[in-house]
């Protein structure tokens, strides 16, 4: 036995089907651009400031940090696996002078004072897709 459905209801089941994915796209859009930029702006304070950043599996946490000069910031690995902060760029580490830590075991941590204003990038030596920034102003 077959059933047929009405054209009018064929359309309004298809109309239903085609809102539900607009507004499934629109949730999921809204989603990624909701989602924190991984950033941190303490430039506001007054003299220098300590910042935490942890390393994870996902990277640098937050990834980019607004501090002013004099302040401290100090990368703990949460991760598992073994990290190294280095100054950019890679493999000489020149943008900041000795921004560069040991291997960082899990719970470990380094900790470095930026007291000249500018824009600092650095990454994860040992897993390079892994990047970050210290802005100082």
């Amino acid at each position: 036995m077959q059933f047929r459905i009405p054209s009018i209801k064929k359309e309004r089941a298809r109309n239903l089907a085609i809102a539900g994915l607009v507004a499934a796209a629109a949730i999921g859009l809204f989603a990624l651009t909701s989602k924190s930029d991984k950033s941190l702006d303490i430039s506001g304070s007054q003299g220098g400031n300590a910042v935490a950043i942890q390393i994870t599996s996902e990277g640098f946490i937050p990834a980019t940090v607004k501090v002013l000069p004099g302040s401290q910031v100090t990368w703990t690995n949460s991760d598992n696996k073994a990290h190294k902060v280095a100054s950019n760029p890679h493999p000489i580490h020149s943008e900041v002078k000795g921004l560069e830590s040991p291997d960082l075991d899990p719970g470990a941590s380094y900790t470095y004072k930026f007291d000249q204003k500018g824009s600092f990038g650095y990454h994860d030596h040992l897993n390079l897709t892994r990047l970050g920034t210290v802005i100082v102003e």
